[in-house]
């Protein structure tokens, strides 16, 4: 306000952090400008802490603290109490201090006032930082794993536990309970899902001075489990190499094929795959064996997996194969008749697949044929394979055309020279039963004609 031509009331509004120090005064009028060099000064105010962060510490910790807050130019001296040292501190700007500090390791526990001084005065903020119990430290995990659906009690070994509010395992494991032992031992029980996904997880431990994490301390696992072996025989005195096929081959410290045979070597081709060398003792008994295969999570066994047969010197024979026939697109079971049998493959030729075999004896073998829809007919070589040799019966079995029944002909009837009782399709191809002969317990069967197709 101008109160005459030498006087001029004026109100000023000064910014709390506004840098100390002389400021020149102007006025301006219409007749010009006028300055008085360092006419007014600035104070600086007194220091206000308004916030630190962090906001505690450990025992034992030495940390870098950052101090906000007001008019922090020139501060002659930080203080967190009694039992943490300020080391240093730098007045980055009026408005921060930063500040490291030690707390000492038998430091009272609880909060602690922080002030700030600077040439105008003291500043505090009470409560401003708490110092907590030391963090704890998670060493070892003991036993440091499980398989899935298991309960298990465990111990955990470190330091600084006390006063434990929660122990975790990750996803998939539930602790039931646990409980301090003392400050550096926790017992723990524990139960994995069955479903928990397989491998390492981390394991926590949190009390009031914070969380300590033992990364990958424990590991959730599983047996192993095998599908197959390839192949399923050997001969006494043989040495082969045979394949395993199965799950979770992981960590894999043993491979046996039971009493009389050696696994003289194994390698683990991946967690699904094992290949293994075996050698079978010439005078050990024929029969199966069990195959397993043991990791540190349990022992997988397949019962009967492997087969030991007698050695064979001379080749198989094929003698004959019943039925000796089949039509495009028929599944059936044959018998295969022969001498010398123990063979690892057979064979009915093209466009017959053999599904499944099965060695009875040294003489005979099932198997399980299916004939391709498309097959060529006419006759096939069928042949049965050992380390010994390769025996085939040539044109041992036939494919024929597929064929309908034409109901609109029928051949005469007779009487079938075959007992009651006794499946007709298995003597007399191509004849239907239509009733019984008068007077004996024979069949009654009609010649059914068939027709092939074009």
């Amino acid at each position: 306000m101008v109160r005459g031509s030498t006087s001029i009331t004026a109100g000023v509004s000064i910014d709390r952090d506004a840098a100390p120090g002389s400021r020149d005064v102007t006025v301006l009028t219409l007749g010009g400008m006028a300055t008085l060099t360092d006419g007014f000064t600035v104070d600086q105010a007194a220091p206000s802490i308004t916030s630190v962060n962090p906001v505690q510490g450990n025992q034992g910790a030495s940390l870098d603290v950052t101090i906000t807050g007001h008019s922090f130019l020139g501060a002659t001296d930080v203080s967190f109490g009694d039992g943490i040292t300020v080391t240093a501190f730098t007045n980055t700007s009026s408005t921060e201090i930063t500040a490291s500090i030690t707390v000492g390791a038998d430091a009272t526990l609880g909060t602690r006032d922080v002030t700030v001084t600077t040439p105008i005065d003291t500043d505090t903020l009470a409560a401003g930082f708490t110092v907590l119990p030391p963090a704890p430290t998670i060493t070892s995990v003991s036993p440091a794993r499980g398989n899935q659906g298991e309960s298990i009690d465990l111990t955990i070994t470190g330091t600084n536990f006390s006063k434990v509010e929660d122990v975790s395992f990750g996803a998939g494991i539930t602790v039931a309970s646990f409980g301090m032992d003392s400050s550096t031992q926790i017992t723990a029980s524990i139960t994995i899902a069955a479903d928990a996904t397989l491998g390492a997880r981390s394991i926590s431990v949190t009390t009031p001075g914070g969380v300590g994490m033992l990364s990958e301390g424990f590991a959730v696992t599983a047996p192993p489990t095998i599908f197959g072996v390839d192949p399923a025989s050997g001969e006494r005195g043989e040495t082969l190499n045979v394949t395993i096929t199965g799950i979770v081959f992981t960590g894999v410290t043993d491979v046996s094929f039971g009493t009389g045979i050696t696994v003289t070597d194994f390698t683990v081709d991946s967690g699904v795959q094992i290949t293994a060398t075996i050698s079978i003792d010439a005078d050990t008994a024929t029969g199966t064996r069990d195959v397993s295969v043991t990791t540190e999570a349990g022992t997988g066994t397949l019962v009967s997996g492997f087969t030991v047969i007698a050695a064979l010197s001379l080749e198989p024979t094929v003698i004959g194969v019943t039925p000796n026939s089949a039509e495009q697109g028929e599944t059936l079971r044959v018998t295969i008749t022969g001498t010398n049998f123990g063979g690892t493959d057979v064979s009915f030729g093209d466009d017959v697949t053999v599904s499944y075999f099965t060695v009875d004896s040294a003489t005979q073998i099932t198997a399980t044929i299916v004939v391709a829809a498309d097959a060529v007919p006419g006759a096939r070589d069928v042949s049965v394979t050992t380390s010994a040799g390769t025996g085939t019966l040539a044109d041992g079995f036939t494919v024929e055309e597929k064929a309908e029944e034409d109901e609109g002909e029928a051949g005469g009837c007779s009487c079938a020279s075959i007992q009651r009782g006794v499946p007709v399709s298995t003597v007399l191809i191509g004849w239907t039963v239509v009733g019984l002969c008068w007077g004996s317990g024979y069949y009654l069967v009609r010649k059914v004609s068939r027709r092939t197709r074009k």
